[in-house]
């Protein structure tokens, strides 16, 4: 395994240990009364990276370092797998943590009729759960298929390797190296032709009938409550297009997800995982 790859694991694992952390800080709130437990827990999962990040300098040595890609490669690898994994875990860990400390909300009069009639509202969290891990472990095991791993890995240090090359040109001037650039410039747009249309094909095959399954899946489980989102997100522009409450349902300590909401927080934390799992997250 790469160092690299070590690292994105690593902060995978980090994820999960913060995420803990922020239902902890829940369950303290809990009990001892202090507010803001969730707003702390962003904080923390945000900060949490930059003693990280020193601490892998501090750990590594200047060839490992200079092997990643360098210190700047440390702070970025695995990052966004970083936040969706722990923002999937926590959100999903919280919605069984805030069922148990206040499962006095959790009654149609305030959140609605459950999917599953005099089921607990968790079932319907579990069910898209792994409808969402389903589609994407489908998607990625297909893709991997129709794909050539091994050529596009090839192609794509290729690039990386001209693309490097043309930032020492640009900023030494070394004509040899420009030289070089010029005549490889063809056969690099070649390649990343071939790797872009390679990871489109995947695309083009799913795109219709997963669209249209979300759109029946939307329809079936309506405004139903689905899951409980451990801090509110409704004044982020973009996010809260997506990730909403069902109208007019508001609880404390949470955000209320709808089914869009919810799918789409759990596929983003587990698809980047899948696809590093299945070799198809590769350096370009």
């Amino acid at each position: 395994m790469e160092f690299k790859d070590k690292i994105y694991y690593s902060k995978i694992l980090l994820a999960a240990i913060v995420s803990i952390f922020c239902n902890l800080l829940t369950i303290l709130a809990y009990f001892l009364g202090f507010g803001h437990a969730q707003a702390i827990g962003v904080a923390f999962g945000w900060g949490i990276l930059i003693p990280y990040y020193f601490l892998l300098n501090w750990k590594l040595t200047d060839k490992q370092i200079e092997e990643i890609g360098g210190k700047k490669k440390i702070f970025m690898e695995g990052i966004g797998g970083y936040i969706t994994f722990w923002v999937s875990i926590w959100a999903l860990s919280y919605t069984f943590l805030h069922y148990v400390l206040w499962p006095d909300y959790y009654v149609p009069e305030i959140l609605g009729n459950p999917f599953f009639a005099n089921a607990p509202y968790y079932i319907t969290s579990l069910l898209i759960l792994v409808i969402s891990f389903s589609l994407s472990s489908t998607s990625s095991f297909l893709s991997r298929k129709m794909m050539d791993i091994k050529r596009l890995k090839r192609y794509s240090l290729e690039i990386k390797k001209f693309k490097d090359l043309e930032k020492e040109v640009k900023e030494t001037g070394n004509k040899k190296a420009a030289i070089k650039l010029k005549r490889k410039q063809k056969y690099i747009e070649k390649i990343t032709r071939t790797v872009m249309w390679q990871r489109f094909k995947p695309m083009l095959l799913f795109f219709v009938p997963f669209t249209i399954l979300f759109i029946f899946l939307n329809a079936t489980f309506k405004e139903t409550t689905c899951a409980m989102f451990p801090f509110n997100i409704k004044d982020i522009p973009l996010l809260n297009t997506f990730i909403r409450s069902p109208a007019g349902v508001w609880v404390p300590f949470g955000l209320p997800l709808v089914y869009v909401g919810w799918y789409m927080v759990s596929s983003f934390g587990f698809n980047t995982l899948i696809q590093k799992l299945l070799g198809l997250r590769f350096e370009q």
